[in-house]
Formats: structure tokens, C-alpha cells, sequence
């Protein structure tokens, strides 16, 4: 059994107040790396839960944002229930290794990174004016880069969940030499597969943890969900993901940008960034 890489993506909910660097066209793409000697005990374990789930409310998947809104197959539940199901599932996620990727890219990020794309240009089968597919490019390169230094002439797979392609469809890119066998990421259904909801509990988490740090007004239970999954997620190796201790009572939208503005002059592309700002402005200005 090889190491797998699960990747499932989020992007803004509806109703969305963005914030100067959080955007709402935004794609972001999670990949999580399973160790090939955790994937059997792992997989068992979900299934258990789910059957546990099954009996209980007729539940067939762990999908984070039904549950938590208590939508679909999770419309029944009391709010006592869902709390306890996250509890459940962030403590179990909260014990193992699990490394996890993180790629967002919204309209203006290549701008914002120096690269310009004028016309139609396809790497690897990937269009650069799709935030999709650059997400997924850059995505890789992360991956690639963490199993040079940790798993080097090691092989692995990886499963996207279906949305991107149908289940069972596969997708060849050069870029995945001597990465995955024929160079292939498989595409799945999570309901079929699942070792994708891991894929889908980390990516639910890295998005409701932006959303709710940059929302106006905080309720009880939106700190009881981020206090949840920041605590699974705050030991794993995150890679392309800021990791800080703050007190969410008094944290503010401002801070948010704040913090992603210094990351900006820490990374040496602040000054790009504030040249995509002011080029925005003065396009705004023009259509008025």
C-alpha cells in the first residue's frame, strides 16, 4: 500500500464579506498526505463512524458542511448532536499525523506574484486563466517539494474528489512524474471513498477558520467550531498556511489583513501587491 495524497477544495460560501486579502472569487485546493502505514486503520476508523452515524440518523458520509449547518442527510439533527459529532471527529483527527497543503488562488494572485498572463496559455493541460487549474499547478509543486525532502524516489497516489472531473475519471500531467504511477491523479467520489472526507474535514476547516476571522460579528457556536478544528489542525505539519495563537474575542477583519500584510513585506511582494491595489483603483475610477 503506497502513501496517499487526498485533495478536496473550498471556496466562498454565499453571503460572503470579503476582506482586502481574503476574496470571494477565491479557489482554494487542500491536499492531505496519509502515511501508507495509517491508511487501512484510518479508513476502518471513518467507516466505523460512519456506520455509527448510519444506525443513529441515517447519515452516509461525513461532509463538514452539511453537518455543521445541519443540511441534507444532516437536517435532523439537535444542536447537541452536531456538537458532538465534531468533537468526535476533531479529537480523532487531532491524534494523528496527518501533513496537509494549502493552495488558494483568487483573480489578481499572479498579478499580485509578478507572473502576467496575457491570452490563452495551457501548462501541462492547465489553463492560466482558470483559478482552478492554477491552483491545482501550484498545489503540486508543494507537494512535490515536501516528498523530495521527506519520501524522495517514493511513489505515491493521489485522489482528488470528484467536481473537477467526474468519479473514476483520471487526469495525466507531466508535472506528476515520478510522483504517482503514469502520472495520474484518480478522481473519486467521497461517499465512495473514504479517506476523501479527511480531505474534506481539513479543507471545510482551513475555510471557516478565514471566513469567521474576518466576520463582523462572531455567535457561541462559531467559536466552538474554529476552537474545535484549530485545535485537530494546530499540531499537523501545514504547508502554506500561517500558523498564530490569537484571542478570537477580540480579533478583527482588520487584523486579518493586518497579519497578511506583513506576511506580504515578510515575503519580499508587498510592493507587487500594492501596485495591483492601486491598479484596481484607478480601473474602478475609470468605470464610474
Amino acid at each position: 500500500m503506497k502513501h496517499l495524497i487526498v485533495i478536496d477544495d473550498t471556496s466562498s460560501p454565499g453571503n460572503f464579506n470579503e476582506s482586502k486579502f481574503l476574496k470571494e472569487n477565491r479557489k482554494t485546493l487542500v491536499g492531505v498526505f496519509i502515511h501508507s502505514d495509517l491508511r487501512e486503520d484510518l479508513e476502518n476508523c471513518i467507516k466505523g463512524i460512519i456506520l455509527i452515524l448510519n444506525s443513529a440518523f441515517g447519515i452516509n458520509e461525513i461532509h463538514m458542511t452539511d453537518l455543521v449547518n445541519k443540511k441534507n442527510e444532516y437536517s435532523n439533527l439537535t444542536n447537541e448532536e452536531v456538537i458532538e459529532i465534531i468533537e468526535q471527529i476533531s479529537d480523532l483527527i487531532s491524534r494523528l499525523e496527518l501533513p496537509y497543503f494549502v493552495q488558494t488562488i483568487h483573480n489578481d494572485t499572479l498579478e499580485e506574484n509578478g507572473i502576467e498572463v496575457k491570452g490563452k496559455v495551457i501548462i501541462d493541460k492547465l489553463d492560466l486563466n482558470k483559478n482552478e487549474d492554477n491552483c491545482l499547478i501550484l498545489l503540486t509543486i508543494k507537494i512535490k517539494e515536501y516528498l523530495k525532502e521527506n519520501y524522495p524516489n517514493t511513489n505515491i497516489e493521489i485522489v482528488m474528489d470528484e467536481g473537477r472531473k467526474k468519479a473514476n475519471y483520471t487526469e495525466q500531467f507531466e508535472i506528476l512524474k515520478n510522483i504517482t504511477d503514469d502520472n495520474l491523479i484518480e478522481y473519486k467520489s467521497s461517499k465512495d471513498y473514504p479517506l476523501l472526507q479527511i480531505a474534506d474535514y481539513f479543507a471545510y476547516s482551513i475555510n471557516r477558520m478565514q471566513t469567521t476571522l474576518v466576520k463582523d460579528k462572531r455567535t457561541e457556536f462559531d467559536k466552538f467550531v474554529v476552537e474545535n478544528i484549530s485545535f485537530a489542525l494546530s499540531e499537523q505539519v501545514g504547508i502554506g498556511v500561517t500558523k498564530k495563537e490569537i484571542d478570537i474575542d477580540d480579533y478583527t477583519k482588520e487584523d486579518y489583513d493586518n497579519d497578511q500584510l506583513m506576511k506580504r513585506e515578510k515575503d519580499g511582494n508587498l510592493e507587487l501587491w500594492e501596485k495591483v491595489q492601486r491598479k484596481r483603483e484607478n480601473n474602478s475610477s475609470k468605470t464610474k
